[in-house]
């Protein structure tokens, strides 16, 4: 639809029937209602709800959910900023990303805008929306199949490191309870505190509780599923995330254990989850993503796009945007001349 749209903003809305919509225009995780509400939450901000519609007509043309992110404590003068996690589903407009600067553009203290493109099937109208900035990404789409036949389509190196794990005795299940929760919460942390030290890649946890029950709340809203591994008897030692709503699916978080990923159980969860993903009836299996400059051998993050190419996943480019709001200036002098006071 080539039309100029306008675009509604909700705080809330009828859970069940905002997910109907949803799943009628063919939208994934990042378009649902538990979504929002697990964001949010993670974020410590308020979830919106968005609606894009026909101006000459108005008829819904695109749906989208939203998160806004109060500003860090002590510069509230610089405003929120509205994080959309991915494009909007639906016939269209092609102008979704301008209907919504023009949104944000009458709303009072908004900063800025941080438009995602998770498994996003199409993108936004960057040109047309002023201060931008792009950021580019490559995801990785995985053929719905059973398991076995996901394992041909790997790697050598990958099907051996599987094999590895299966006969250090390393089984796959999905997590029962709390406990499961707990336990894979401690592996994130301790997996992005490596991360960390030896990339310098930002984020932590530090509310391990917090997380295991904010996961485990998204898990029961039917937005996740958490995928972990052991041997019999033994402690869970990796587990994997994989947001999902109606027919799509997303690989979201992994935590393991030094021995664990020595043993290929990553590899051997992520097969594992293919073929029950797709015995679920999942048409679109989207194994995430990294940085566009991932593919540069000496970039930091090289080693993880190759550990997906080998998944046997087909590589996607997408691209965010960052989007500056034109009141920023006014209020960066404001504050510079009470600086000077």
């Amino acid at each position: 639809m080539s039309g100029a749209a306008v675009v509604d903003v909700s705080a809330s809305v009828d859970p069940a029937g905002w997910d109907e919509d949803v799943a009628s225009l063919g939208g994934g995780p990042f378009h649902s209602h538990a979504w929002a509400e697990y964001r949010a939450d993670e974020r410590g901000g308020k979830p919106l709800f968005l609606r894009w519609t026909s101006r000459e007509t108005s008829t819904p043309v695109g749906v989208a959910v939203g998160v806004r992110i109060p500003p860090p404590r002590g510069i509230s003068l610089f405003g929120s900023a509205i994080e959309i996690p991915t494009v909007p589903v639906g016939s269209g407009p092609e102008d979704h990303g301008a209907a919504l600067v023009r949104w944000a553009a009458d709303q009072r203290n908004i900063a800025a805008l941080e438009l995602e493109s998770f498994d996003a099937d199409a993108g936004w109208g960057g040109p047309q929306l002023g201060a931008f900035s792009w950021r580019d990404r490559v995801e990785f789409i995985a053929q719905p199949t059973d398991r076995a036949s996901a394992i041909s389509r790997m790697r050598s190196g990958t099907r051996s490191a599987i094999r590895r794990a299966e006969n250090a005795g390393f089984g796959v299940r999905s997590a029962i309870d709390l406990r499961d929760y707990r336990r894979f919460a401690e592996l994130h942390a301790a997996t992005l505190a490596r991360l960390r030290a030896q990339k310098g890649i930002r984020g932590d946890i530090t509310n391990t509780e917090s997380f295991a029950r904010r996961l485990h709340a998204l898990v029961r809203a039917g937005g996740a599923e958490l995928f972990v591994a052991g041997r019999d008897g033994d402690d869970v030692v990796a587990g994997c995330v994989f947001a999902r709503f109606a027919r799509r699916a997303y690989y979201l978080l992994n935590g393991t254990t030094d021995e664990a990923r020595t043993a290929g159980v990553t590899p051997l969860i992520l097969a594992e989850a293919i073929g029950r993903l797709s015995a679920d009836r999942m048409e679109r299996i989207n194994l995430g993503g990294t940085s566009a400059d991932a593919r540069d051998p000496e970039s930091a993050d090289h080693g993880l796009y190759s550990f997906k190419l080998g998944l046997g996943a087909d590589p996607v480019e997408l691209s965010s945007l960052s989007v500056r709001l034109p009141g920023i200036p006014g209020r960066v002098r404001q504050l510079a001349s009470r600086a000077r006071r």
